[in-house]
C-alpha cells in the first residue's frame, strides 16, 4: 500500500470529524441517501471494485454516468483513492471515449450504457450495487502519492479540446476558499448542473465534503427538472443552488405565481457567464432570493472570484478568492489600473498542473514564467478589487478597425419587450473585416422589428449598429451556459 498524500489524509480527517448521522448525499429522484458515517466505507468499496478492473499500469478512469447520485459517489471514491478521474459527458460516443482514453491514458470507463470502447467497460449498475451493499469492505489500495487527481476536457466549441490536469491540493483549496467566501457550512446544496463540468464537481461534491454539508442530487436541468425545482428546495430545505445563466433566464420567463418564497433558501450562485444587473434585480423581485455571481475557468480549477453575501456589487463577479490573485493587462502585457478594460490574468494555488500529454507549448502560451494564467476573458477591476467581466477576447468584433464588445449591443437589444435573449456576432466581410449580425430569440409573441430598430438606433452609436438582425427560436448555448457564437455563424450564412 502506498502512503497517502497530505491533502487526501486531510480529506479523510474532515469526513471522519463530521457527525456520523449527517447526510452527505440524497438522490432527490429516488430518496436513496448516504451518511458521513457510511461514506468512507462505501467509497473504499467502490474504489476497490473499479480499480480491480483497470488495465495494467493504468491509474486513470473515465466516468460517463448520467445519474448524479452515482456519479458523485464514484467520483469521490476514486478521488479519495488517488485515482485520476476523467469526467465525460453521458452523451459521449464510443469514438470520443476512445480518443479521450488515449489522450488521458485511461485504463477503464465507468458508464451507465453499453459502449463499444477499446478500454474495459465497467457497468455503472454493478458499481451501484457495491455502493448499496453494507457488507464487508475490502482494504483500499491507495494508487498514488501525488499529482493528477482529475483531468477535465474542455468543451472544444471553438478549438480542439484539451485535457486540463488538476491536482487534489488545488481542488480542495478551491472548494474550501469558495465555501468560506460564501459562508457555506453544514448547509444543504441542490445540484442541477452536468456532473462532467468542473463547477458541479467542486460546488456539488468537494464543497459539501469540506464543509460537512449535504448535496441534494436534483437531476440535470431542463424544463422538466426546473418545474420540480421549488418543490425540491422546499422538501429538502435547500440553502444554496448553483446555476448557470440559462437557468436564471428560464426562471425569469415563468409566470409570477410559480415563484414561491422559501424560508430555507439563502442564495443562488451563478457562473459560466455574467448576468445583467437588471435581470438579477428582476430575479430577486420575483423569487425573493439574491444571486451571487462568480467567475472562473477549468484551467484555474473552478472558482477564482465570487460576490460575498455581505458585500455584493451588482454587475461584478466579486473579488478574488483567498489563495489566488487577479489582474488585468493591456495587449502589450502591462498591468492596467483601476476600471481599465483588458485581458484577465490569474495566479495562485488553484492553477492547473498542465495539459495532458505534456503539451508544453500550449501550457507556456497559457501560463507565463511567473505563474500567471492567461484567461482570454476581458474585464476590469475597480479600486476595491471587484472584477467585472465584459466579454471574451475572441468574441470581440473588429469592424472597420473599431473594437466592439458584443455585450454592449446585446444589452440594448434585450430592452425590447419581445426579445428574450440576444447575441451579437462578428461575421467576416471583405470591406469592413467584420460586420455585426445580431441574433435574437423572441418571447411568445412575434418580434417587433420596428421597436427593436428604434431602440438600437437610440441606444448605440452608428458604428455599433447591427448590419443584420436574425430572429431565431433560441440562442444556442453550451451546457454550462456560454453562447455558441461560432455555431450561429455557421448555421446562418444568409440572414432570414
Amino acid at each position: 500500500m502506498m502512503p497517502r498524500t497530505t491533502e487526501l489524509e486531510e480529506l479523510d480527517r474532515i469526513i471522519h470529524a463530521t457527525r456520523p448521522d449527517q447526510l452527505f448525499a440524497i438522490d432527490a429522484c429516488t430518496g436513496v441517501s448516504i451518511t458521513y458515517g457510511e461514506l468512507q466505507a462505501r467509497t473504499s468499496a467502490i474504489a476497490t471494485s473499479v480499480t480491480s478492473a483497470l488495465m495494467k499500469d493504468k491509474n486513470c478512469v473515465i466516468l460517463s454516468i448520467s445519474d448524479q447520485y452515482l456519479f458523485t459517489l464514484v467520483y469521490l471514491s476514486l478521488f479519495r483513492a488517488g485515482v485520476c478521474v476523467v469526467p465525460c459527458s453521458p452523451a459521449s460516443t464510443a469514438s470520443a471515449i476512445d480518443r479521450i482514453a488515449q489522450m488521458a491514458g485511461a485504463g477503464a470507463v465507468v458508464a451507465d450504457r453499453t459502449i463499444s470502447s477499446q478500454v474495459p467497460l465497467i457497468d455503472a449498475a454493478a458499481v451501484s450495487r457495491v455502493a448499496l451493499n453494507r457488507g464487508v469492505v475490502p482494504q483500499t489500495k491507495w494508487r498514488q502519492t501525488a499529482g493528477n487527481a482529475v483531468t477535465l476536457f474542455t468543451s472544444g466549441t471553438t478549438s480542439t479540446p484539451k485535457g486540463v490536469r488538476l491536482g487534489a491540493s488545488g481542488m480542495l483549496a478551491n472548494a474550501t476558499d469558495f465555501a468560506a467566501a460564501v459562508g457555506i457550512s453544514s448547509a444543504r446544496l441542490l445540484g442541477l448542473l452536468p456532473m462532467h463540468h468542473t463547477n458541479a464537481q467542486i460546488a456539488n461534491i468537494l464543497v459539501p465534503v469540506v464543509t460537512g454539508s449535504t448535496i441534494i442530487c436534483g437531476g440535470q436541468y431542463n424544463i422538466t427538472a426546473l418545474s420540480r425545482l421549488w418543490g425540491q428546495i422546499e422538501e429538502f430545505g435547500v440553502n444554496y443552488v448553483d446555476v448557470v445563466p440559462t437557468i436564471i433566464h428560464t426562471l425569469l420567463r415563468l409566470p409570477p405565481n410559480q415563484a414561491p418564497r422559501l424560508a430555507s433558501l439563502r442564495y443562488f450562485i451563478c457562473g459560466a457567464a455574467p448576468v445583467k444587473a437588471a435581470d438579477l434585480i428582476l430575479f430577486q423581485e420575483m423569487y425573493g432570493v439574491e444571486v451571487l455571481q462568480e467567475y472562473g475557468l477549468s484551467e484555474a480549477t473552478c472558482f477564482s472570484s465570487v460576490e460575498r453575501p455581505a458585500a455584493r456589487r451588482l454587475g461584478t463577479v466579486g473579488i478574488a478568492l483567498r489563495r489566488n490573485e487577479i489582474e488585468v493587462r493591456d495587449e502589450f502585457g502591462q498591468r492596467l489600473g483601476s476600471d481599465q478594460v483588458g485581458e484577465v490574468f490569474i495566479r495562485g494555488e488553484y492553477t492547473m498542473l498542465g495539459y495532458v500529454g505534456g503539451d508544453a507549448a500550449s501550457y507556456n502560451l497559457t501560463v507565463d514564467e511567473d505563474g500567471w494564467l492567461e484567461t482570454g476573458d476581458l474585464g476590469s477591476i475597480d479600486p476595491e478589487g471587484y472584477l467585472q467581466i465584459v466579454g471574451r477576447k475572441k468574441d470581440v468584433i473588429i469592424k472597420g478597425g473599431l473594437t466592439i464588445m458584443p455585450a454592449d449591443i446585446e444589452e440594448v437589444a434585450t430592452l425590447e419587450s419581445t426579445v428574450a435573449e440576444a447575441a451579437a456576432v462578428g461575421v467576416s466581410d471583405d470591406y469592413y473585416g467584420e460586420k455585426i449580425w445580431l441574433f435574437v430569440s423572441v418571447r411568445a409573441q412575434a418580434l417587433d422589428y420596428n421597436s427593436l430598430h428604434s431602440l438600437l438606433h437610440a441606444g448605440l452609436p452608428p458604428e455599433m449598429q447591427p448590419d443584420r438582425v436574425v430572429a431565431v427560436s433560441e440562442i444556442p448555448r453550451t451546457d454550462s451556459g456560454k453562447v455558441r457564437r461560432q455555431l450561429l455563424r455557421n448555421q446562418y450564412s444568409t440572414p432570414k
